[in-house]
C-alpha cells in the first residue's frame, strides 16, 4: 500500500529535481518620480504606458499641466525623455490623457477618460511624429470609459476594447477605414467587472483578459479571460492569483502564453513592491522585479490604483508603470520554466 507520506516524499523529491529557485527579472533601469522627468511628480496622473517596436521607444502618456496632457517619448532602454509627441486639440473629459497602446501597424491611440455626462475620445496618430486626429468620439458618454483600453490587429482589423471604472461591461471598436475611425458595440460581460478593471487581447485571438486592480497590496486578484461572441462575453477561467496587482499585459514568448502585471498597490511606505510575470498555461509564476517599483524610501500612496505595463519579447524586455512612484525597464529572465515549486496538496 502507497501511504500519503510515500507520496508526499516522492513528490519532493521530484519537485526537488525540477524546480528551480526563484527567478528574477534584472533591471534595464528605473526613474522615480520627483527626478529626471519633471511631469513624472507624484500627482496620480501618470497613467499610461506601451512600447513602440517601430521604433523601440517607450510611450508614456501624462495628463500633467507641467508638461501640457501630452505623450512623452522616452528611450527604451535607459527612460530619458526624447522628446514628446503632438497634443493639438487633445482634451477634454475627466481626465485629458489616460492611456496610450500602439497597434500592430505601428498606429498610435489615445484614450482620455470620460464619465457619463462628460466627452469621451480616442485620438489615432499614423507615428510618432503625426499630429492627432479624433478615431472615436461620444458627446457625451453615457457610462465611464477610458481607464483601460487594449488594442489587437492592424489596419482593418485592429480591434479595441475599452472599459472605465464601475462600468460593469467595455466597449469594441472596430474600422473599416484603416483605423481612422471607428464604430462601438457594446458588449455586456458574464459576469460583469467591477472596481477599476485592465484588459488585455489573448494574443491567440477571439478573447480577451480582465484585471481588478487591487485596493491594498495584500489584495489578491485574479486575471479572468472572457471569450468574445458578438455582442456578449463569458468569463473561461480565472488564472494569476497574486496580491497587489493591477495593469496587465499579455504576450506569446515562443509558444508560451505570458502576463505581465504592474502593482496597483495605495498604501504609501510600502516597500519590496514588485513588478510581475506570469506563466498563464502553467499558472504560476514566472518571475518578479529584482527589487521594488516603489520611490527611495517607501511608495507614494497610488491611490487610484493605476500602472501599466508593456512586454517586448523579442528583445526580452519589459516596462512597468507604478504611479506615482517611476517608470522602469527589465529584462525577462532567460528561462520559461516557473518559479514555484510543486505542490501536490495545495
Amino acid at each position: 500500500m502507497i501511504t500519503r507520506t510515500m507520496l508526499f516524499v516522492g513528490a519532493s523529491i521530484l519537485a526537488a529535481a525540477v524546480a528551480p529557485a526563484q527567478q528574477n527579472m534584472s533591471q534595464l533601469f528605473k526613474v522615480e518620480d520627483g527626478t529626471s522627468l519633471s511631469w513624472l511628480n507624484g500627482n496620480n496622473q501618470t497613467r499610461g504606458l506601451d512600447y513602440n517596436p517601430s521604433t523601440g521607444h517607450l510611450l508614456v502618456a501624462d495628463n500633467d499641466s507641467v508638461a501640457g496632457n501630452r505623450i512623452h517619448i522616452l528611450d527604451a532602454a535607459t527612460g530619458a525623455e526624447l522628446s514628446t509627441m503632438n497634443n493639438s486639440g487633445v482634451g477634454g473629459g475627466a481626465v485629458n490623457v489616460a492611456k496610450v497602446k500602439v497597434a500592430g501597424d505601428g498606429r498610435i491611440y489615445l484614450s482620455n477618460i470620460a464619465t457619463a455626462g462628460t466627452n469621451f475620445r480616442l485620438y489615432a496618430y499614423a507615428d510618432e511624429s503625426a499630429a492627432p486626429v479624433v478615431a472615436y468620439a461620444e458627446t457625451p458618454a453615457t457610462v465611464r470609459l477610458g481607464d483601460s483600453i487594449a488594442v489587437s490587429g492592424s489596419g482593418n482589423n485592429t480591434k479595441i476594447l475599452i472599459a472605465g471604472m464601475d462600468n460593469p461591461n467595455v466597449a469594441l471598436l472596430t474600422t473599416t477605414d484603416g483605423g481612422q475611425t471607428f464604430t462601438k458595440l457594446d458588449v455586456t460581460l458574464s459576469p460583469s467587472l467591477a472596481g477599476l478593471t485592465f484588459l488585455a487581447w489573448d494574443p491567440n485571438g477571439g478573447a480577451f483578459w480582465t484585471r481588478r486592480a487591487a485596493d491594498s497590496g495584500g489584495a489578491v486578484t485574479t486575471a479572468t479571460l472572457y471569450a468574445l461572441s458578438g455582442s456578449n462575453a463569458t468569463a473561461q477561467t480565472e488564472t494569476a492569483h497574486v496580491a497587489g496587482k493591477g495593469a496587465i499585459a499579455v504576450a506569446l514568448r515562443g509558444t508560451q502564453k505570458i502576463m505581465g502585471m504592474a502593482p496597483a498597490s495605495v498604501e504609501a511606505g510600502a516597500t519590496d513592491v514588485k513588478g510581475s510575470l506570469w506563466d498563464l498555461d502553467g499558472d504560476a509564476l514566472l518571475a518578479e522585479t529584482v527589487s521594488g517599483l516603489e520611490k527611495t524610501g517607501g511608495a507614494a500612496a497610488n491611490i487610484n490604483g493605476t500602472g501599466d505595463v508593456a512586454i517586448d519579447t523579442a528583445t526580452g524586455r519589459m516596462w512597468f508603470l507604478y504611479t506615482n512612484n517611476s517608470v522602469s525597464g527589465w529584462f525577462l529572465p532567460s528561462s520559461s520554466t516557473a518559479a514555484r515549486d510543486w505542490n501536490l496538496f495545495e
